[in-house]
């Protein structure tokens, strides 16, 4: 039962709770496009540097330079590549949440009104935080993929270099 005072002190409260799950789910649906996209790009590019020398080499018919600068440029991006892929995925962890540990052991004794204000105010700083998270797991993205288009125009080169 909410306390008639409490009430009259936080109007909105129970509106703002009700909001609380569509935060989390928005910045988990951010974070899981993000390694999507991340897990695409990575998958293109592992294809791309194995499958690139062999497809050249049957169609070139003759030996391929491998130490050519355009080759060794193209797998120093495809390492570059792989490198954000893991800094992206390992090095910013995952989403906060509240932790029930955190409820239980703070938070049961608090009246109804101050333990949503208590959440909704936990659930705002983790919004924040995730909301960041997946935004540079979004940036990590977008550097994977212009580093694989990269990649391919280097191998693209080196392919006509070949050929010529």
């Amino acid at each position: 039962m909410i306390a008639e005072s409490d009430l009259s002190k936080w109007p909105s409260i129970g509106l703002a709770y009700e909001h609380i799950q569509a935060g989390y789910d928005l910045t988990e649906r951010r974070l899981d496009a993000a390694h999507s996209r991340i897990d695409a790009a990575l998958g293109l590019a592992a294809t791309i540097t194995v499958g690139a020398p062999i497809l050249f080499a049957g169609i070139a018919k003759q030996p391929l330079d491998l130490h050519s600068g355009l080759w060794i440029l193209s797998i120093g991006l495809f390492i570059l590549v792989i490198t954000f892929g893991i800094v992206a995925k390992v090095g910013y962890g995952g989403l906060d949440y509240i932790s029930p540990e955190r409820l239980y052991e703070g938070w049961l004794a608090f009246p109804e009104v101050e333990f949503k204000k208590n959440l909704l105010y936990w659930a705002g700083e983790h919004f924040r935080e995730n909301f960041n998270i997946a935004r540079w797991q979004a940036r990590f993205a977008d550097a994977i993929a212009i580093a694989t288009l990269l990649e391919i125009l280097c191998l693209a080169l080196w392919f006509s270099q070949i050929l010529s």
